[in-house]
Order: C-alpha cells, then sequence, then structure tokens
C-alpha cells in the first residue's frame, strides 16, 4: 500500500471513528468486567488496568483486569463471567453501572455509586464535563423522566441487539435470549 492509500485509509478510519463517537456508545461497550468463582466470590475490575484477584475456597487463583477498556481472565476456566456490556438493556445496565465519585468538592473517600442512585444533578455534570459515558447518563435521565420515556429507552435497546445480530448472525440465539424480554416488555407496555 502507498503513502497515499494509507492517508486515506486513516482518513477514512478517522470519520468511521467520528460517527460511532457522534451515536453514542457501541453496541458492545463494556459496563461491568467481572465474574463468579465457585464459592460465590463476585470480582469485578472497574478501569483499565485494575487486575483484582481472589483466592477460592478451592484454593485456586481467579482473577480479571481491564475495566471498561477490555477484558481479561487468569485462572481455572470454572468461574460464571458474569460481565455486563451495553447491549444487556438500560434496565440491567443502571443497576450494575457504577461511576466512582469523591463528593461534590473532590475531598470525601472514593466511593462507587450506581447509575440508578445517582442524582439528576451529578448526571448533568458529568454530561457537561464532556466525560465519553454521558450517553448512559442520558439515557438514565431519560428514563427517569416517564413511562413513554422509558419506552423509548427500551425500543433503543432492541434496536441495537437487532444491530448486533445483523453484525454477527452466529450470536443470534444468545442475543435473542435478551431481546425477548425486552421486546414481550415493549409490546405489553410494561413501563409504569
Amino acid at each position: 500500500m502507498n503513502h497515499e492509500d494509507q492517508v486515506k485509509q486513516m482518513l477514512a478510519q478517522f470519520d468511521a471513528d467520528q460517527k460511532r463517537v457522534e451515536q453514542g456508545l457501541p453496541d458492545d461497550t463494556i459496563i461491568r468486567n467481572s465474574m463468579r468463582t465457585p464459592d460465590g466470590t463476585e470480582i469485578v475490575s472497574t478501569h483499565r488496568h485494575d487486575f483484582v484477584s481472589h483466592e477460592d475456597a478451592n484454593g485456586n487463583t481467579y482473577s480479571v483486569d481491564g475495566g471498561t477498556a477490555y477484558l481479561r481472565r487468569v485462572g481455572p476456566m470454572d468461574a460464571e463471567d458474569t460481565s455486563v456490556f451495553l447491549w444487556h438493556g438500560h434496565a440491567v445496565v443502571r443497576d450494575v453501572f457504577t461511576w466512582g465519585t469523591r463528593g461534590p468538592d473532590g475531598d470525601q473517600p472514593l466511593k462507587r455509586v450506581k447509575l440508578s442512585e445517582m442524582s439528576d444533578d451529578h448526571m448533568l455534570n458529568i454530561i457537561n464535563d464532556g466525560y465519553n459515558i454521558w450517553p448512559l447518563m442520558q439515557a438514565e435521565l431519560d428514563w427517569r423522566k416517564s413511562a413513554g420515556a422509558r419506552k423509548l429507552v427500551r425500543k433503543a435497546d432492541i434496536e441495537r441487539l437487532q444491530r448486533l445480530i445483523e453484525i454477527r448472525p452466529e450470536r443470534e440465539e444468545h442475543y435473542m435470549a435478551y431481546a425477548e424480554p425486552i421486546i414481550t416488555e415493549f409490546n405489553n407496555n410494561e413501563f409504569d
């Protein structure tokens, strides 16, 4: 590939990346990177290079790493992956996504707060500060408005799963296991 073609390819990739940013979070965004070991202990990696280990009752050590950037597992493969992705839908995401905060003045010990428990003002501050996670905050603010708003958020969840099935048809059965209850909820208007 000559230099001119490389530049064209780089510009096309940049344009594609910009379009994805404008559309919000990618469908496969990692919301929680976690596993449950055989003794029932759940270990969670909250940020890139957050390598978390647990010595299980069975004597084996299990580890997770990567936070919301990538999934890495170390140890025997008999642990249950409990990771959550954006495509699991907002009703799940809002109760597992956490945000680290040190309080309004930044002088308190670090505390992780679930999205569903954050105040509207806190989320608006995160959105206004330009953090790349703002689409989650906006979805939660919309979710809180009304039953009609929740229905629109769930419609976006269904569309996200449909896009993933188009991209990865070999995983259709897996994605449909998550989509079917959302579709039923949507069709039955269960948003109160």
